[in-house]
């Protein structure tokens, strides 16, 4: 194969055709699906460049395709983080709406955690809220999510930022809800929010008026013209908290508009430099 099982080097261009070579396969594996999350971590080779791809068929197969995207680390080098921001804008292209998500936001809300524990934090929160939105549509949930709801609110998403809060106060509901609006995921700007999905988590002990204010609280922030949809289930995991996940439709991220500034061609040391550092052999 393209890879020899090797991985893509750090090249997004190996990763994109690592895909190709299998791309009966995933097209067998995306048919039939009505919505489908293309999750990856940006700035290496795999996911930079094969995702955009597979997003593209799973759209041309009709599915709502939802990106749930990773930013590299700081400490992973500025190649990387310039090689993700441009997955970024190849997966805002192909997709509906891409949740992008800032390992280094990550760190500031959890600085306590090792090194090993952060790379798999993001890992957590992502395989956290694609299994919260899809069991809250497709499964029984205190409150469940309209799936055409959903589907208005991701056909028009574009770039979409993850808020979390937690909260065990008297006051847990609204606690939780401007914690989660305080503390996203990415660096965005709210001017032109298009939607809203919220989904709230709680034990036994949670009010339907608990549920039900996170969307009051979001919906009063939010333009007329935003659609804010909701669900809610029952996690006794929890203990006495109650957490509040929020995904911001339309939002526009500092990072993205500072790398949609025109370029400058790379001089070709830059480009051997480049290619060093991801040990990249030249043809």
């Amino acid at each position: 194969g393209v890879t020899r099982f090797r991985g893509a080097g750090g090249d997004p261009e190996i990763g994109r055709a690592a895909v190709e070579e299998s791309i009966d396969e995933v097209r067998a594996a995306l048919e039939g699906s009505d919505i489908v999350f293309v999750a990856a971590g940006l700035g290496g080779g795999t996911g930079t460049g094969g995702a955009p791809l597979i997003a593209e068929l799973a759209k041309e197969l009709g599915a709502i395709v939802i990106g749930v995207v990773t930013i590299p680390f700081k400490f992973e080098g500025n190649v990387k983080k310039r090689i993700a921001l441009k997955g970024l804008e190849d997966m805002r292209d192909k997709c509906h709406t891409v949740v992008a998500i800032d390992n280094n936001k990550l760190l500031e809300l959890y600085p306590q955690y090792s090194l090993r524990a952060a790379f798999s934090l993001a890992d957590e929160v992502i395989s956290n809220m694609v299994m919260s939105i899809t069991e809250s549509i497709a499964k029984p949930s205190l409150i469940n999510i309209d799936y055409a709801d959903f589907k208005t609110v991701m056909l028009r998403g574009k770039l979409a930022a993850l808020g979390i809060g937690k909260s065990s106060t008297p006051n847990r509901a609204e606690e939780a809800t401007f914690s989660a609006l305080q503390s996203p995921l990415l660096d965005v700007t709210y001017e032109g929010l298009t939607g809203a999905i919220i989904h709230v988590s709680g034990g036994d002990d949670m009010k339907i008026s608990e549920a039900a204010r996170p969307a009051e609280i979001v919906s009063e922030l939010m333009g007329d013209e935003a659609l804010v949809i909701w669900g809610a289930r029952i996690d006794n995991s929890l203990g006495s908290n109650l957490q509040v996940s929020l995904i911001l439709t339309g939002v526009e991220s500092t990072e993205l508009l500072k790398s949609k500034e025109e370029p400058k061609p790379l001089e070709e040391k830059e480009i051997e430099e480049i290619m060093e550092e991801l040990g990249i052999r030249p043809l």
